[in-house]
This record gives C-alpha cells, structure tokens and sequence, in this order.
C-alpha cells in the first residue's frame, strides 16, 4: 500500500514538472514583437549609491545629467551631487556641516544625515535645469523614509 502511494505521488510530482516545463516553452514561442514590447514597459525608476548605512535611491532619469562623487573619512560618508560642472547638494552622513536633513537608525545607532545646498546663480542659462535637479533631494529623502524609516528634520 505505501509502494503505491509512493508511486502515485512520485507519477504526480513529474507530471507537475512536465507542466510547469510545458509553460516555460509556450511563452518562449512568443513573437518577438510582443517581447519586445514587453521589455519597453520596463522602467527603471532610480539608480543607487552605496553608503555605510544602506542604498541612496537616485532618480533613473540622473544617470546622464549629473556626477555623483562619495568620500569616506573619519565616519563621515559624503555624497557630492553635481551637474555640467557645477555643485548643486551634499548630503552629510554622520558630519557637523550643513542643515539637519533627518535620522536613520542603524544597528541600534542614530545616525544622522544633513545637506547642503549650493546656491546657483540664477543668470546661468541652464539655472532652471540645474534648479530642477536640486529638487531631487527630496525624492532622495522620500525613499530613505520609505527603504529605512528615516526621520526628516522638522
């Protein structure tokens, strides 16, 4: 009786497994039209850098339009955001410099984070560029709230 059963569940468990492979081909015979399309629906939504206290999100659309430089010294981690040459925030991990941005806690330690703005000249010809991309910091500061439970400064 247990040679049966056995028997049954082990014909069951290839049979799934002849399913499962079945469905696997059926989407491989797709038209490379719908493929294609289907890979076009992919949006990448932001890029990361690395810190000692987990990944900074970083708008997707950034990747060609600004520079990103980091600096590790003493405990204080720095991230330098800049465009077409020109600085436009820091973000100040664990430092004295700059306003409160907000706290992370991280294993057990708080951990806090601060900015500073660079004050770009207004007669620039792409200064409403540049003042669009200081915009994202917030978009920086939402998803470490959302990613870590960061606290914004009041």
């Amino acid at each position: 009786m247990k040679r049966l059963i056995c028997a049954i569940m082990g014909a069951a468990i290839i049979a799934c497994a002849f399913c499962a492979c079945g469905n696997d081909n059926a989407s491989e015979s797709a038209t490379p039209d719908s493929a294609v399309s289907e890979t076009e629906t992919v949006k990448i939504e932001s890029f990361m850098i690395e810190t000692p206290y987990g990944m900074m999100k970083l708008p997707a659309d950034w990747t060609d339009k600004v520079k990103v430089d980091t600096k590790n010294e003493k405990d204080v981690f720095t991230v330098n955001v800049s465009s077409s040459g020109v600085q436009l925030f820091s973000i100040i991990i664990n430092g004295k410099d700059g306003e409160p941005l907000g706290t992370l806690t991280s294993n057990d330690k708080k951990v806090e984070y601060r900015y500073v703005m660079t004050e770009l000249d207004k007669n620039a010809a792409n200064y409403t560029q540049l003042a669009e991309l200081q915009g994202g910091l917030e978009y920086i500061t939402e998803n470490l709230v959302k990613d870590y439970g960061f606290v914004k400064a009041k």
